[in-house]
């Protein structure tokens, strides 16, 4: 029926997002930023903190379709249990230094042992997923045993 289909499901989009995904990240954008302003204060830096946009789009291929209209909400929730674990874990110094980027990297690696796995490189905070599913355990890794 005309009056039912929803036109941005129908409508093509440029770039890597597809136009509902694109919709989900502007709705989402707050969250997000909020939460990237959490994982400041948790990390007691007077820098704002950034999630790599160009991660993002290259993770998203990977993401089950059915999950990709709901991107900018499942990352944003991401980023919330990542500002959690850091605020539990983070009176170290070292970890201040393992950051100095400021940057979330976000990659897919569908070959790791568990399904979120933290790492630091090149100064970056790098969370790892093998499949979207169990996003509590980004809020419990232990980070600190990786120092």
């Amino acid at each position: 029926d005309i009056f039912t289909v929803k036109l941005e499901t129908l409508l093509p989009s440029q770039g890597t997002y597809s136009l509902m995904t694109r919709l989900n990240i502007k709705e989402n954008q707050a969250k997000m930023d909020a939460n990237l302003v959490a994982v400041k204060k948790a990390m007691k830096s007077d820098a704002d903190w950034t999630i790599d946009q160009e991660s993002l789009e290259t993770v998203y291929p990977h993401v089950s379709v059915d999950l990709k209209i709901s991107f900018g909400h499942i990352f944003a929730g991401v980023v919330e249990k990542v500002a959690a674990n850091l605020a539990k874990r983070c009176a170290d110094e070292m970890v201040l230094e393992a950051t100095s980027n400021r940057t979330i990297v976000i990659k897919h690696n569908a070959t790791q042992n568990g399904y979120w796995l933290w790492s630091f490189e090149n100064g970056n905070l790098v969370i790892s997923f093998k499949s979207i599913t169990n996003t509590n355990d980004v809020q419990t890794f232990d980070l600190i045993k990786l120092l």
